[in-house]
């Protein structure tokens, strides 16, 4: 591609709202990425023990996404603490196996969780399986990006296609990704509306036992717990034993 394919693309990319990036190999790849504003860069797996490129990478101030495919633990430690050392901001890992396509029991996507404890910062996955059962699965232990190679045909020439995800096979990759997205939901633990109307209709609530004068002091044999769950519940009504109620009461009234 020449350079005015990428300005091409980019222009393109903005248009449409999908986010430019490449994988440059050298200092001046890096440098015209920058020039056109490239919102983001990748070094693929091949290029992780490549120091200085990371280290331009972080020069430039562009977020950086780091493969990790083919690497050992300290050489990740080596190229993070590179690119933090000089200068880099926003680093992403993708845990990734370098093999294609790779074998379902060679893919240990739980390394994602591995990765994230770690190096404290986003983690993807570089899914180089046959199917996208990984990818989906993947969202699940907070993967933040997936990244699945794309053809228009399984049959052409080249290495990659016939592992690569089609339109269709894409799209529903897409789906099912954006369904585990709303299955897991934001995390923090507040009741939904759905879950405020249940306890109403299905929590206990205190509920007189017997028919009772005023001035009867109140005790636990006086009450009985059952749904709706629209008044008091079991550890409230306690602080009222041995009070004295101030109104005649029915069996089956609401305490």
């Amino acid at each position: 591609l020449t350079e005015n394919d990428f300005i091409d693309l980019k222009k393109y990319c903005d248009e449409i709202n999908i986010i430019f990036l490449s994988t440059p190999t050298n200092e001046i790849g890096i440098n015209f990425l920058k020039k056109i504003k490239a919102p983001l860069l990748k070094n693929g797996s091949d290029f992780l023990t490549n120091l200085t490129l990371i280290r331009h990478m972080a020069a430039s101030r562009i977020p950086t996404i780091l493969s990790t495919g083919m690497s050992t633990v300290s050489e990740i430690d080596e190229a993070v603490n590179t690119f933090i050392k000089f200068g880099g901001k926003k680093l992403i890992l993708l845990h990734c196996t370098s093999q294609y396509p790779t074998p379902t029991k060679e893919i240990n996507l739980k390394k994602i969780l591995f990765l994230k404890k770690r190096y404290n910062c986003p983690i993807g996955f570089s899914d180089h399986s046959d199917n996208y059962n990984a990818s989906t699965m993947a969202v699940a232990l907070n993967a933040k990006i997936v990244e699945k190679h794309f053809t228009i045909n399984k049959n052409l020439l080249g290495p990659d296609h016939k592992m690569s995800s089609n339109p269709h096979e894409f799209k529903k990759m897409v789906e099912k990704i954006r369904l585990n997205e709303l299955i897991l939901g934001s995390g923090t633990p507040k009741l939904s509306k759905n879950e405020l109307v249940s306890r109403s209709n299905y929590r206990l609530s205190a509920y007189f036992n017997d028919n009772l004068v005023a001035n009867t002091k109140l005790s636990k044999k006086h009450l009985i717990f059952r749904r709706p769950g629209l008044g008091l519940t079991e550890s409230n009504v306690k602080q009222f034993f041995k009070k004295k109620i101030n109104r005649n009461v029915k069996k089956n009234q609401l305490v």
